[in-house]
């Protein structure tokens, strides 16, 4: 017997001598496991076709009918899409993880038991990567910890594709951001079947990081008559330049693999039956990223004015009030390039690029949709975080970089940690869990009842974590704070 069967097994085995119950929904009936005596786990439920063959480069498509008798095994994550990694401080930590176009699926953290007959309330979240990375099984995203310290409220992540699977820009395409469409089916998804969980459907909060968060900022607009969930988080992401996109970095591709075709038709069916690890080779050779040129894109999300709008666009729409007018909890670092620009191990980043780079990218944008969402009477919050703790830095020279406060509020300071983690960091770590908790328990008022004021410019109003108060939180104007970064760009 293999070690990967003995290791199912034992978890089949423990599965059932806890009495973990089944759970049915539209994918099957789910068997979880006990990551915790208070926290079940169901992991990579697929919520979608897997989209192969010739569902590539299509938008996501639901499951057929599944068979109810079926029991399914979710004792385990599904791969992430093909993808990128990149050279940043993290680098180390982002390789090596399974990958397949076969991985549209949701995994589940839910309390092992429920106090009350009512549904419970639902955060669900959307990892970052730059849309050309990450994945919802990573461990940085795992749910388990805030489940069991919360106990009342469902964790629940999506995976979506990324890059050149999830945002194709061939010009016999009508649909190109399909990431972002395989998003919503997840969230219809998890709609259509939470209550098979325990939780309430009526009660789902939309959360995400980077990426994740532009996502987010982008569903607001998209949905705006119908966003299924009653509050969003956007944590250290929001709409910079999007491409429009001319269908040049696809062609590039297209050359590589010897699949041009004046016929675009046949030069995307030809696309269609490469091999994924082909085209992610091909992909690499060409630098097929966003990143390398935002103007013509390629790889992440492209103008449409159906999914995603210009910023234009996105002002006109605000203005005339056609967003999804629900609470909004948005945040930033105070160093958030620290990790995203190049650097140097012993030197660092170049401090003067950094800090330009996060007011251009982050904290301005942020100050932005907060100051505009708070005008319209909207509940908003916003919070600043600001930790310097050497247990989570991995190099000296860092300080709140992008993502820093991510592994507080998922609770994963031991699993990131370089050194022993001392008290202050867990006990900041619970105390961002139990804010957000509020928020997601009752997107309109929770955070208000925390003790947080909702955001208001001219007011004490801005939530400082990290800062002297290294346990709690600080309250400062958001004005005086924005000014000078913001005030000439």
């Amino acid at each position: 017997m293999s070690l990967v069967t003995l290791f199912l097994f034992s978890l089949s085995s423990i599965a059932h001598s806890l009495d973990i119950p089944l759970v049915k929904t539209t994918s099957g009936t789910l068997q979880g496991i006990a990551q915790h005596k208070d926290v079940l786990a169901y992991l990579g439920i697929p919520y979608a076709q897997p989209p192969m063959g010739a569902l590539r480069f299509a938008p996501p498509q639901p499951l057929v009918a599944a068979n109810s008798s079926q029991v399914l095994d979710s004792y385990r994550s599904s791969p992430g899409c093909f993808q990128f990694t990149y050279e940043t401080a993290f680098a180390d930590r982002s390789t090596g993880y399974a990958e397949s176009e076969d991985m549209l699926s949701i995994n589940i953290w839910k309390p092992t038991h429920k106090n009350s007959s009512e549904g419970l309330p639902v955060m669900i979240f959307l990892h970052g990567g730059g849309f050309t990375s990450g994945a919802n099984g990573m461990p940085q995203y795992s749910g388990l910890e805030f489940v069991k310290r919360e106990r009342d409220v469902i964790f629940a992540s999506v995976n979506y594709r990324v890059n050149l699977f999830g945002f194709p820009n061939s010009p016999a395409l009508e649909d190109k951001n399909l990431g972002l469409l395989d998003q919503r089916l997840a969230v219809e998804w998890l709609r259509d079947n939470i209550a098979a969980f325990g939780g309430d459907p009526k009660r789902m909060v939309l959360a995400g990081h980077s990426a994740g968060s532009i996502s987010i900022a982008y569903w607001s607009f998209t949905y705006a008559a119908e966003p299924i969930v009653k509050g969003l988080f956007e944590m250290s992401g929001q709409p910079g330049l999007i491409p429009t996109d001319d269908g040049t970095s696809w062609t590039s591709l297209a050359n590589k693999t010897e699949c041009a075709n004046e016929d675009k038709t046949a030069e995307l069916e030809c696309m269609r039956g490469i091999p994924a690890r082909t085209l992610k080779k091909a992909m690499s050779a060409i630098n097929f990223l966003a990143f390398t040129d935002p103007v013509i894109g390629g790889g992440a999300p492209i103008i449409d004015n159906t999914t995603v709008f210009s910023l234009e666009g996105y002002a006109a729409r605000r203005a005339a009030g056609n967003f999804s007018r629900i609470p909004l909890l948005v945040s930033h670092t105070t160093h958030e390039a620290d990790a995203v620009l190049p650097f140097s191990p012993t030197i660092g980043v170049n401090t003067t690029l950094s800090s330009l780079f996060t007011m251009a990218s982050f904290q301005c944008p942020v100050s932005a949709i907060a100051n505009a969402t708070a005008s319209t009477g909207v509940p908003t919050w916003r919070y600043l975080y600001n930790g310097t703790f050497p247990e989570v830095l991995p190099y000296d020279w860092m300080r709140a970089f992008h993502g820093s406060d991510l592994q507080l509020l998922l609770g994963q300071v031991e699993g990131a940690a370089y050194e022993e983690v001392g008290e202050a960091v867990r006990e900041l770590g619970g105390y961002m869990m139990d804010a957000v908790a509020a928020f997601v328990r009752d997107p309109e008022a929770g955070l208000e009842a925390f003790g947080w004021p909702r955001y208001e410019v001219g007011k004490e109003s801005l939530v400082v974590l990290g800062g002297e108060s290294k346990a709690g939180a600080e309250f400062v104007e958001p004005g005086a704070f924005d000014a000078a970064a913001c005030e000439y760009l």
